[in-house]
């Protein structure tokens, strides 16, 4: 075993160890905050340039704003991966406008359009970014243990729906979910 793969473990057990003597605010803060690397993804970054290169081809030149937009992941992430696939001469910037990067459009080269194909026989999802089901299981049970939270009363519907202007006794109407 190398010495960087056992710093790597231990960084990861330090890490572990910290956010489970976290409370249950900050970790799902820290579950659902904007991410600002891709391995802070805790997904393969190959996920997200298929959803890319998918994203190209069915568009065609698509800019850098319509990316975040449609895969939710922050800018930077988007634009190193974007960056990685110009430099591999999959991808081209079309246009380019004043504000660098951030204005580009890109499209597909020749040899993105076959890792496009390849992405396409693997899957047709173009979408957000998937979450690790870990962290989406970590977060729902955060946001839902408390048995107050979870319980529905007829009070509770009342409240939920008092600032909509609805026949009297509708909150009566509604059924189980």
């Amino acid at each position: 075993m190398t010495h960087n793969h056992l710093n790597m473990q231990r960084a990861q057990k330090n890490q572990k160890d910290t956010f489970e003597s976290m409370d249950d605010k900050t970790k799902l803060g820290r579950i659902i905050a904007t991410k600002r690397k891709a391995e802070d993804l805790n997904i393969p970054t190959a996920i997200l340039s298929d959803i890319i290169f998918r994203l190209l081809f069915s568009e065609g030149d698509v800019s850098l704003q319509r990316i975040v937009e449609v895969i939710k992941v922050s800018q930077q992430i988007i634009d190193d991966i974007l960056t990685w696939m110009k430099n591999e001469h999959h991808v081209e910037i079309a246009k380019a406008g004043a504000f660098g990067s951030l204005s580009y459009t890109y499209r597909l080269t020749d040899s993105g359009r076959a890792r496009a194909h390849n992405a396409l026989d693997r899957s047709l999802y173009i979408g957000p970014a998937p979450v690790p089901l870990r962290e989406y299981e970590e977060a729902i049970y955060l946001q839902t243990k408390d048995a107050s939270v979870r319980r529905v009363t007829p009070v509770r519907i009342k409240q939920a729906l008092s600032h909509l202007i609805l026949p009297e006794r509708f909150d009566r109407r509604i059924g189980p979910a």
